[in-house]
């Protein structure tokens, strides 16, 4: 969705996931979140190994809205 570098040299990344319905996002959130916390932090992970910095990851898993016909 958005990134910026900070004034400390760090990137804030933020992603979206979109799920097409609600069943499919409490798959990817998990119980109490365990599953997107995970993907989470292997993403940070790598992102810092890629841009060898500090990075401010933050997630959201949303439920498509419906369009109407």
């Amino acid at each position: 969705m958005d990134w910026k570098e900070l004034k400390d040299g760090s990137l804030r990344v933020e992603q979206h996931f979109i799920a097409p319905k609600q069943s499919q996002r409490q798959i990817l959130v998990g119980k109490n979140g365990s599953k997107i916390g995970r993907i989470g932090i292997e993403a940070n992970e790598e992102l810092r190994s890629i841009f060898k910095r500090d990075v401010h990851l933050i997630l959201q898993v949303r439920v498509a809205k419906k369009r109407s016909a």
